[in-house]
């Protein structure tokens, strides 16, 4: 039967609980335990001391000294009180605390002390007699030379039972050592455990289920994701992702599927607006030399501004059939680079030459800031791009507005700027503005004209020279378009 990782982290916090409150609870009851011992073998060495002071008390009486008397007197009853709680158990107060003296246990300790028992009684009776016979007495002398002679021997014995004492104490110092080394070891071995459910349960078949993702997050989706047969929530997480994945490479299928779809559409429509577009050409250009012919033999002025008007949107009409064609072949992937070196400062004053009458008809200002600086590129592409660019400049500028055209070398690329003071565009239009047959307002197209090819075309001639084209418009301020291409020949 397996246990979830719940339930296995709950048991081995319940096991560390018990493990810590053994801790706390032996280590409470050591330190109770140990200090009441402590006493005790304090209490057992004073009163081989207490001895000693006795002794000292019943020269001192017998030299005349008889203010020790009642030292003597107050000694014996301490020690008669005292030797009775180490025999038979008891509470006596030591040092202003009262201590619990349980009843010995050790024969050893016993015996010890029934001895030491024997000898204070004979001891106490003699330092009783001192104090009741009165000098130079025959029963004085001997209850005197009894003291000094056994003294010694009272003395040693109840270093015997200070001995024992201590060594039950070393004893119980150990036991209780052992315990606290037996509770350490049982919570290291514990804490093992839990590590190992962790690394065995958690930590590597999370890294496993990393190394799937790194994996599949590469593109590579039809990797197998490894599942650990763990039988917990790690297990049903590995499931959960296996199964996300598996959903993942049947909608990748059906993506694949829509587009291919979609690249058979767009390729029938390339091909349809390339056929039509070849369809309109000639027309148009038979259009134009007969407009052009009319124009030279016709003498009524109002006549020919008409003529110009025409002759201006053939201009138009042939352009929008030129991008047509053009942005089709690169779509189709049939449109190659001409490369040559060319002086780029030539380039843009081709293109300000071509639109030089439409900016004055509209009041526009063109300042432009090159340097004569050669790129290797196609030169007619390019001029198409910056063309389709100056004009959008031109035509979105306001009334009495101004064009800036600046071109620099810039970490090994060419940078060419051109800033408007035009209507600008929105913000969230921004990214769209590349797209084919993509304007921003119907409306747009009612007052300005346009197809909406021209950017998308500048876009892609761009990209085939290995560059890039950003935008940064603020509206009712401006735009500007900014080109970086790079200077040596496009590999």
């Amino acid at each position: 039967m397996r246990y979830s990782l719940r339930k296995r982290f709950f048991i081995g916090l319940l096991i560390l609980f018990l493990i810590n409150i053994s801790f706390v609870f032996s280590a409470f009851v050591f330190i109770k335990y140990m200090e009441n011992d402590g006493y005790i073998l304090d209490i057992a060495g004073k009163q081989r001391m207490l001895i000693q002071h006795i002794a000292k008390d019943v020269l001192l009486v017998s030299q005349g000294h008889e203010e020790y008397r009642s030292h003597i007197l107050q000694s014996i009853k301490t020690f008669d009180k005292t030797l009775n709680a180490l025999m038979n158990g008891g509470k006596i107060v030591y040092e202003k605390k009262e201590i619990e003296i349980p009843p010995p246990a050790n024969r050893d300790l016993i015996d010890q002390l029934n001895i030491v028992k024997n000898l204070w009684e004979d001891y106490k009776r003699n330092s009783i007699i001192l104090l009741n016979y009165p000098d130079q007495s025959e029963e004085y002398e001997r209850a005197l030379n009894h003291i000094v002679e056994n003294n010694e021997i009272l003395l040693v014995e109840m270093d015997k039972v200070v001995k024992i004492l201590s060594s039950e104490y070393r004893k119980k110092m150990i036991y209780f050592s052992s315990v606290y080394l037996s509770l350490f070891l049982m919570s290291i071995l514990v804490y093992i455990a839990i590590w190992r459910t962790v690394n065995k349960n958690i930590l590597m078949p999370l890294n496993i289920l990393k190394g799937d993702a790194k994996e599949i997050s590469s593109g590579n989706i039809y990797h197998k994701i490894n599942i650990p047969e763990t039988g917990d929530e790690v297990e049903e997480v590995a499931k959960s992702i296996s199964s996300m994945v598996n959903t993942l490479r049947k909608m990748n299928i059906e993506l694949k599927k829509a587009y291919n779809k979609l690249m058979e559409l767009d390729f029938l429509k390339a091909s349809i607006i390339a056929n039509v577009s070849h369809e309109l050409k000639t027309p148009i250009s038979v259009i134009k030399t007969l407009t052009e012919i009319i124009m030279e033999e016709e003498k009524d002025k109002n006549k020919l501004e008409d003529f110009r008007v025409l002759k201006r949107n053939i201009k138009r009409l042939s352009d929008l059939v030129e991008d047509l064609i053009l942005i089709s072949r690169i779509a189709a992937g049939k449109s190659n680079l001409n490369l040559e070196k060319v002086n780029i400062e030539e380039i843009i004053k081709e293109v300000i030459l071509e639109k030089e009458k439409f900016a004055k008809r509209r009041n526009i200002e063109i300042n432009i800031e090159v340097e004569p600086v050669e790129i290797v590129c196609d030169r007619n592409l390019l001029y198409r791009a910056l063309l389709n660019l100056v004009d959008n400049a031109i035509k979105f500028n306001k009334e009495k507005g101004k064009i800036f055209i600046k071109a620099f070398k810039d970490n090994g690329c060419i940078t060419i700027e051109i800033k408007d003071t035009g209507i600008g565009i929105p913000k969230d239009k921004i990214n769209a503005i590349f797209e084919p047959l993509i304007q921003l307002d119907p409306s747009i197209r009612r007052k300005y004209g346009g197809t909406g090819l021209g950017l998308a075309l500048v876009k892609r001639v761009i990209e085939m020279h290995k560059g890039s084209i950003s935008v940064e418009s603020e509206l009712d301020r401006g735009t500007k378009f900014t080109i970086k291409l790079p200077l040596s020949e496009t590999k």
